[in-house]
């Protein structure tokens, strides 16, 4: 009961986070494409609003694409590439523009490697 009860908790996070981030923007709009490095090299691309989306939205896509792509990292921080930079808590509120990460690299540090 307690792994069904952990996976249907799963599941609803994992919902959440798919209906907080929304599909991902047109390219018809103003877009701050954002590059992710994983930990196992592979690089994805992903549009943000820069005013709308948030760096706590950040989060929600790495979430995401570990979960639907069976990464097993729990644990990780967020960095900018150059000059390395880790986010914070303090920045989870911030717009993507605000952040200044429109347009960056940011690597994806798995903290249990």
């Amino acid at each position: 009961e307690e792994a069904e009860a952990a996976r249907l908790r799963k599941v609803q996070d994992t919902d959440r986070k798919r209906a907080r981030l929304g599909p991902e923007p047109p390219t018809s709009v103003k877009t701050a494409r954002i590059r992710l490095q994983l930990p196992n090299g592979a690089k994805v691309d992903r549009r943000f609003l820069p005013h709308d989306h948030t760096v706590n939205h950040l989060r929600d896509f790495v979430d995401l694409y570990l979960n639907d792509n069976d990464l097993d990292i729990s644990d990780y921080a967020l960095a900018t590439n150059y000059p390395r930079r880790h986010l914070t808590d303090d920045d989870l509120d911030k717009s993507i523009q605000d952040a200044d990460h429109a347009g960056k690299v940011l690597i994806v540090l798995d903290k249990n490697a």
